[in-house]
């Protein structure tokens, strides 16, 4: 290398900021004088003007500050004047955002705020069909009329809005669109005619604003087949908006508008005249339109094949139930009167809610999702659990259908798992529901002997049926459980003989240690043997004591005494050769076994070997 050509490379290498030489190109990057200084952020104040000017929702600021100025200025008076007043402002109103809505996307392709002022304008059409509710009590024609008018105006601005705009809005999204808006205007219509001035038809009424919810859960529903035609069906839509904004924001805000308008409905119609606050309505109201919901996100999830979407649908149940946890005592009449209709009627909300998430997930089985089939067993306790106690009183019927269920899921997974847990649950809720929904019978007497004997049976058999590890537990378990049963009963002897026959409590004794020891035998459990031999050794300590006490009251202890103790000393010998009896059992269980093998042929040599 020449000298100029060191010199340039030298030169090349050097910091031309501070005159630092570097050997590497690499270190002259990381000096600090070559880095780029950071660009300072903008502040909070240039930052929150950035977001106002992006997001625009000023629309949204004007259209509240409308509706609660029609509220404080008109909403007291029930006279017709006011209310064709407020119709009047309402549709002005709405009409200007719709000139506004059109002006800014036909000249000036403002997308982001026509999105603002679509919901404003969806805002504004829901907030007119809660604006009559008592003229329409008052007066009932004039209320019917515009309610009528209200609905008419509306449907006009809708399509208005779709046609004006260029936006496509398929048949499968139109439908329940116009289904749900006709529901806001006209349910009204359906609820007055049960309540009168007089009071009468109250608990008509209230009935029927708790079935709004259900009515719109059902329109919902009728988005099922837009969402089975997949994103797809919403492309080429007029609008730059794609899945899933457009359209299902539109349906997100009526959402939250069938929860005001559920509220608004119990506040007008469940007494002539409202008196402030007081209502039927509590969060269980809406445990439908959760549900509802939940099954849309499922079916989304399902089409389009994404495990995130339907783990969602899955968990989003949870809020319905969380929703119905808060029914309790409420500190109105009016609330507390219809929870105790409602109970006595269904039982209480959270078992309702139960069943209708069960239900859900057993749909969600029959999709096949994953994680379905444990979720409906949590469903299907949850429903156990929320059926025994009182409301206000009021009596629950027993959960025996609930547990029945339980029993039927835990078989179908012994069925697709063979696992043996599974089964030993599934027993166990068969004889739990069987034992609530016979109470006080021969199947529950006798402190419920019955079901504890048929469940101990039923584990030994899964324990034997099955290869798992777990039923190498449940037979451990199974044997535990044995020795402390065998105490309990010669313990409670005298009042066991009284409810039977004085020689029933050695029989049952001596059946379960020859059960111990043929079971083990039959599973080759070592457990089971030595639990066995425990319990022939308590057995025979036990009557041998009770006969040194018969026989010393006879002929005294001095002459019982060696008797005595040559026959304990004879079974103790004895006990201790069947503790050295593991050959002889393996050889013993080897004879009874060998007629019921099967012999497996030896196929005869090939030639040449």
């Amino acid at each position: 290398m020449s000298e100029q050509e060191n010199k340039d490379r030298a030169r090349s290498l050097r910091c031309h900021l501070c005159g630092r030489q570097f050997e590497r190109f690499d270190d002259l990057l990381a000096h600090p004088c070559t880095r780029p200084a950071a660009q300072p952020g903008p502040g909070l104040l240039a930052s929150s003007a950035r977001f106002l000017y992006t997001q625009n929702p000023f629309y949204l600021i004007s259209a509240a500050l409308i509706l609660y100025g029609l509220n404080t200025a008109l909403g007291a008076s029930s006279t017709a004047a006011s209310a064709w007043a407020l119709l009047g402002i309402l549709a002005v109103y709405t009409l200007l955002m719709l000139a506004t809505a059109l002006l800014i996307v036909r000249f000036g392709k403002v997308w982001q705020d026509a999105r603002s002022l679509l919901l404003v304008i969806v805002l504004l059409l829901l907030a007119l069909s809660v604006s009559f509710d008592e003229i329409l009590l008052r007066a009932p024609g004039t209320g019917r009329t515009l309610l009528l008018l209200g609905l008419l105006f509306s449907v006009l601005v809708s399509e208005s809005v779709l046609e004006c705009l260029g936006i496509r809005l398929r048949t499968w999204f139109r439908v329940p669109w116009c289904a749900m808006l006709g529901l806001f205007f006209a349910y009204p219509l359906a609820l007055q005619p049960l309540v009168r001035l007089e009071g009468t038809g109250e608990i008509e009424a209230q009935w029927g604003a708790f079935l709004f919810p259900v009515a719109a859960a059902l329109a919902l529903l009728l988005l099922l087949p837009a969402i089975h035609k997949g994103a797809d069906y919403a492309k080429e839509n007029g609008t730059p908006w794609r899945w899933p904004w457009f359209p299902w924001s539109l349906f997100v805000l009526l959402l939250f508008g069938i929860g005001v308008r559920s509220y608004y409905l119990t506040l007008s119609f469940h007494v002539a005249v409202p008196v402030g606050l007081d209502s039927i309505f509590g969060l269980y109201f809406l445990a439908p339109i959760v549900l509802a919901a939940a099954v849309l996100l499922l079916e989304a999830g399902l089409v389009s094949r994404k495990p995130a979407v339907q783990f969602a649908a899955l968990a989003l149940p949870a809020l319905a139930v969380l929703f119905s946890l808060t029914a309790g005592e409420g500190t109105t009449w009016t609330y507390n009167h219809f929870l105790r209709m409602f109970t006595s009627a269904f039982g209480p909300p959270i078992f309702v809610t139960a069943l209708a998430v069960s239900a859900f997930y057993v749909y969600a089985c029959v999709r096949r999702v994953r994680f379905a089939p444990h979720a409906l067993a949590l469903a299907l306790i949850l429903c156990t659990g929320a059926v025994p106690g009182k409301v206000s009183g009021i009596a629950i019927p027993a959960p025996a259908l609930p547990l029945f269920a339980l029993g039927v899921l835990f078989t179908w997974f012994v069925v697709i798992r063979r696992f043996s847990v599974f089964a030993l649950l599934a027993v166990g809720a068969f004889l739990a529901a069987f034992a609530v929904a016979f109470p006080g019978t021969w199947f529950t007497r006798w402190h419920g002997l019955i079901p504890v004997h048929l469940a101990y049976v039923a584990a030994l058999l899964i324990g034997a049926l099955f290869r798992d590890q777990a039923a190498r537990v449940i037979q451990h378990v199974s044997a535990a459980v044995l020795l402390p049963a065998v105490v309990i009963v010669l313990a409670t002897r005298p009042e066991f003989a009284r409810l039977t026959a004085p020689c029933v409590p050695w029989i049952y004794v001596g059946v379960l240690v020859v059960l111990s020891f043929i079971y083990g035998l039959l599973v080759r459990n070592s457990t089971w043997l030595a639990v066995g031999v425990a319990g022939f050794a308590l057995l025979a300590v036990w009557a041998m004591a009770l006969l040194y006490k018969a026989l010393a009251v006879a002929y005294g202890s001095d002459a019982t005494l060696p008797f005595f103790g040559s026959t304990v000393a004879f079974l103790i010998a004895f006990i201790i050769s069947l503790t050295k009896f593991g050959q002889g059992v393996r050889r013993l269980y080897e004879a009874v076994t060998r007629p019921y093998r099967r012999t497996t042929a030896v196929p005869p040599p090939l030639p040449g070997q």
